[in-house]
């Protein structure tokens, strides 16, 4: 008996040990639809088959009937549930990027810890190369939530042509002669 329960637990100890942190977990299952969480430690995403999967996961269970992804951009009661506190306690849903226009096809959810702060000239949250999460070059529309508002770059790193910071584009813009469609390989929110 004391062998078994010394086995079981230097087991479970073994398992607790090298099981991956948060920061560094592997991704779940592929999908069309994922969230992704910007932490301190790094990017995580999970994908899922359904973006009522994605946003139920981005917000702990606490929105678990959203909208199919394009309705959701438009649709002001999943708007209100997102920004909710509820939905907000552990991480905050700040903006929805989509590999079609009109908010349409693929999507990917980002949350931070918090909303952000209002004003445009800080950053709160960035992703310096989207390749990091397999999106370099595929964004045509973008929705942002709760207080946040977001600019796309030409070039990693926050580089090259890009415009202000908007809460919405059905499709994406020409700023400076260069078609911004399927051309973002970084973003930040403010």
């Amino acid at each position: 008996m004391r062998k078994t329960l010394t086995a079981v637990l230097g087991a479970v100890l073994l398992a607790l040990v090298a099981a991956p942190t948060a920061a560094h977990a592997v991704p779940a299952a592929s999908g069309p639809h994922c969230a992704v969480q910007l932490l301190r430690q790094g990017t995580v995403q999970h994908c899922f088959p359904t973006f009522r999967e994605a946003i139920a996961f981005g917000t702990h269970g606490a929105v678990t009937d959203a909208p199919d992804a394009q309705e959701a951009a438009t649709d002001p009661d999943f708007q209100a549930k997102v920004e909710s506190p509820v939905a907000r306690q552990v991480f905050t849903l700040i903006g929805v990027e989509y590999d079609a226009v009109n908010y349409g096809g693929n999507s990917f959810s980002v949350f931070r810890g918090s909303p952000c702060s209002g004003p445009v000239n800080d950053v709160d949250k960035q992703i310096g190369n989207l390749d990091v999460i397999g999106w370099n070059d595929k964004i045509s529309s973008f929705r942002t939530y709760n207080n946040c508002l977001a600019t796309h770059y030409y070039l990693t790193d926050y580089q090259g042509t890009h415009f202000g910071y908007w809460s919405s584009q059905a499709s994406m813009p020409v700023i400076d002669g260069i078609n911004m469609n399927d051309n973002t390989r970084s973003i930040r929110w403010s």
